[in-house]
């Protein structure tokens, strides 16, 4: 900005030299065309005010002179202060950089380790259940992994508050840990775990953010078995006092992701969060659902809940038809709302669309008087008259 401000003055004065000029040679021109209309009057009186209009001449060019002086100086004056900007400016780059190659010499290197059974107590146990990092402290003088480049064993205080790659065994299970500690021994910040089979495949994933040794939020990968068959269950939800609240999707599991790397070799690009296991995998989505959940169920009662099931045949990337949509509340993962504005929208592939409101008890209504044909017209108005926004994709079978 500095710069423009210097050249923006710079093109003012020659702007200014060349305006001086433009006038005294008007000024010139003028005073000749009027000595040589004074020819008419007489030749001395022309000698003479020729003589006078010279000497004035003569003094506006000596005056002007010492302006175009006065501004060739300040050009320069500007000239060498532009170069002393530009040179404090390349002086500055040149700290910025050597201050960036300090601070990336201090930054260590990922380490990947293979850690003790006892630290490994720390991380995840069992990959089929709804288990995170445990809230209790690390003990920061407990071994954590044995070096076998150094020839000595490695305690779990020298890599506190350094993200580090943890690699064990657990039982057929191979397990991959992405993440930090504090030096008080609390998980801290984004921490990721990837679980592999005895076949070499991602069963498990757990990416999620620790605030002081809590977990704050967290998006998660776990395979499970439905009545829809064998499934990939996809969570991102806030974790609170009594119940997680966020999304939950299932996909239908019919491929895995393999480990190719051996675990003493593994690095961060090897590390799957969530996001990259969905982008990586060709999967069919079966529902989903947003709400709260606990113990492992949907449990929500607020009312605004709500899942959509889909129908898996012919779906792709631009239409996924609703099976079911339903809005209320959860029990246990059914529906279960008495309070007299649950309702759903259902369709089996030979019928048409139906809509129900009322009570739901166990997963089904609690009677069958139902509207139907409906139209999308007419579902649109359902969906706009109950103030649910739906964060999903949808389209109607119609």
């Amino acid at each position: 900005m500095g710069t423009n401000r210097s050249k923006k003055k710079h093109k003012d004065k020659e702007s200014k030299k060349i305006n001086i000029k433009q006038t005294v040679f008007s000024t010139v021109l003028s005073l000749i065309a009027g000595a040589l209309l004074a020819a008419g009057t007489g030749y001395f009186s022309f000698r003479e005010e020729m003589r006078e209009s010279m000497a004035e001449t003569k003094a506006k060019l000596e005056d002007l002179d010492r302006i175009l002086s006065d501004i060739e100086s300040d050009n320069e004056k500007d000239i060498r202060d532009l170069d002393s900007s530009i040179g404090g400016l390349n002086d500055r780059v040149i700290e910025i950089g050597e201050r960036v190659s300090v601070l990336e010499g201090k930054i260590d290197p990922v380490n990947t380790l293979q850690v003790t059974q006892e630290f490994a107590q720390n991380l995840l146990v069992d990959p089929m259940s709804l288990v995170f990092l445990g809230n209790e402290k690390i003990r920061l003088d407990s071994p954590l992994a044995y070096s076998r480049e150094e020839n000595r064993t490695i305690s779990a205080n020298e890599l506190a508050n350094h993200k580090t790659i943890l690699t064990y065994i657990d039982g057929n299970n191979s397990v991959i840990f992405s993440g930090q500690y504090d030096d008080k021994g609390r998980w801290d910040g984004n921490c990721i775990i990837n679980v592999y089979d005895m076949y070499n495949r991602l069963i498990r994933i757990l990416d999620g953010d620790y605030y002081q040794g809590h977990l704050i939020n967290y998006r998660q990968v776990l395979m499970n078995e439905s009545k829809d068959g064998d499934i990939w269950l996809v969570s991102d939800r806030i974790v609170g006092e009594s119940s997680n609240h966020g999304s939950t999707w299932k996909y239908l599991r019919d491929e895995y992701i393999t480990l190719n790397n051996d675990l003493s070799s593994v690095s961060d690009e090897d590390i799957y969060t969530v996001d990259k296991f969905v982008q990586n995998m060709n999967i069919i989505l079966v529902e989903y659902y947003k709400g709260d959940t606990s113990n492992l169920y949907y449990n929500d009662q607020s009312g605004d809940s709500y899942l959509v099931k889909y129908f898996t045949e012919n779906q792709n990337e631009d239409k996924f038809y609703v099976k079911t949509l339903y809005v209320g509340g959860f029990l246990e993962g059914q529906f279960d709302d008495h309070s007299g504005n649950a309702w759903y929208i259902v369709k089996e592939y030979d019928t048409d669309y139906m809509y129900y409101k009322g009570g739901f008890t166990a997963g089904n209504p609690d009677n069958h008087e139902v509207e139907i044909p409906l139209s999308e017209l007419r579902i649109g108005e359902i969906i706009k008259a109950s103030g649910v926004e739906l964060e999903c994709p949808m389209d109607w079978d119609i």
